[in-house]
């Protein structure tokens, strides 16, 4: 979860509680969600929006928007943590991405 607590932890339950319900590896939170109350300028709605359309394209995940709250089943982290080379920004988008590939076998071998 993001440091600056932009989401609840509160959230980690409902998403704990996903993930042991579909015996998922990984559960991402969105902001995106139907639900979702965002109060930012216009601007930053338009940049975030090119930014998640970018990564969804890109990567393939049915949203783009994959910066948020994740929960991880310990299987899902142990088969892709070694395979992670970005130490900073974007390492939790590469951590998904080995993930998919390693789950679903979509990506291309690193």
């Amino acid at each position: 979860m993001d440091a600056d607590l932009d989401l609840h932890p509160s959230h980690l339950i409902n998403m704990f509680e996903i993930l042991k319900a579909n015996n998922a590896d990984a559960v991402i939170g969105s902001k995106m969600h139907k639900d979702s109350v965002i109060h930012v300028p216009f601007y930053r709605k338009v940049f975030s929006f090119t930014y998640y359309l970018l990564i969804k394209i890109l990567s393939g995940f049915q949203s783009g928007h994959t910066n948020r709250n994740k929960t991880f089943q310990d299987r899902g982290i142990k088969k892709c943590i070694s395979h992670v080379v970005i130490k900073r920004y974007a390492f939790d988008l590469e951590l998904l991405l080995v993930l998919k590939r390693k789950v679903t076998g979509l990506l291309n071998p690193l």
